[in-house]
């Protein structure tokens, strides 16, 4: 078993503070029999990134975050950012599909370590443009046309 992974045979033993980052996977018999188990635990546990698109007249803006922030607060002195679905959540999208976004957008705001890394890996950004509060990397970019 996995580090952090859930004992269904210990379920009434776990304190409450050990259930609250926990998931119950359920794998249906047929699944099972297809020796399916690991692949459907393995989509559970692969992180990917959440974007949101928006058109403004002729402008793209694109928002694209460490799918496991959505819902986080972080805080620096009296700054307070809220990293919400509103703003956020759109769809699920992988790591080919967000830089895409990023290469074909006008205006991005990305928030998280991951994303901000592959960005500044593919030199979409510079990495003094960086913003971190609480170790999260935060990233605007803004193309404009001439």
């Amino acid at each position: 078993m996995s580090a952090g992974a859930f004992d269904i045979t210990k379920v009434g033993t776990y304190s409450s503070d050990e259930l609250k980052n926990k998931t119950l996977v359920l794998v249906k018999p047929d699944a099972f029999a297809r020796k399916l188990t690991g692949e459907v635990i393995s989509r559970f546990e692969a992180k990917g990134f959440v974007s949101r698109e928006l058109r403004h007249q002729t402008a793209r803006t694109v928002n694209i975050c460490d799918e496991e922030l959505l819902g986080r607060t972080l805080r620096e002195g009296k700054l307070k950012v809220d990293i919400t679905p509103d703003y956020f959540s759109g769809v699920r999208v992988d790591e080919e599909t967000a830089l895409k976004q990023i290469k074909e957008t006008d205006i991005v705001n990305l928030v998280g370590n991951r994303i901000v890394a592959k960005a500044l890996k593919e030199k979409l950004g510079h990495p003094r443009a960086v913003r971190k509060i609480e170790e999260v990397s935060f990233l605007m970019i803004y193309k404009f046309s001439v």
